[in-house]
């Protein structure tokens, strides 16, 4: 069997971001934080500690028993995702935000690890230096790691470490 490259054995003596945030998300490590953990809303995985909303189960019950829709719900999706969805969000974004985006301006995909890594090397070069918000979502400083191997993390302090308030003059 081929040996694994230096890159991946690298990546896997790492801790993974995702399994601490769950560990973190867990009743245990709430309970030891002195919460109770019906009374925590947890956004750490999924639906840690909550269920899933009714509405949604009822939806897929209904895709789940009807042939065609279920046939449906496994096809691939348009590449850049489905025009009313597409459109949906540009109008979303008009709504809350007040930016003008048109449809053709948005691109809907699955699994977020994966678009994220296609956005950093579509954007960026091996050796650039990459701009991050801090604090940021766990993932990004080894997907930077793993799709631009030379590249240089900069870190933009965004909250204030002790109060967690955003800080203006950042911007």
């Amino acid at each position: 069997m081929p040996e694994l490259s230096d890159l991946l054995k690298d990546m896997m003596g790492k801790p993974s971001p995702i399994r601490q945030i769950m560990k973190m998300a867990s009743n245990k490590n709430i309970i030891n934080m002195g919460l109770d953990p019906d009374e925590v809303i947890s956004y750490g995985g999924g639906w840690v500690g909550h269920h899933a909303p009714e509405l949604f189960r009822q939806k897929y019950a209904e895709i789940c028993s009807d042939r065609e829709r279920f046939h449906d719900a496994g096809k691939y999706s348009p590449t850049l995702g489905f025009p009313e969805a597409r459109k949906a969000i540009a109008s979303m974004e008009k709504e809350l935000f007040g930016i003008d985006l048109q449809e053709e301006n948005v691109i809907i995909g699955a699994a977020s690890t994966q678009l994220t890594h296609d956005i950093f090397i579509t954007l960026a070069n091996s050796g650039d230096n990459v701009l991050m918000l801090d604090p940021t979502y766990a993932n990004y400083e080894g997907q930077v790691e793993m799709a631009l191997r030379e590249s240089r993390i900069v870190r933009l302090p965004v909250l204030e470490p002790e109060s967690w308030e955003y800080i203006p003059s950042q911007n």
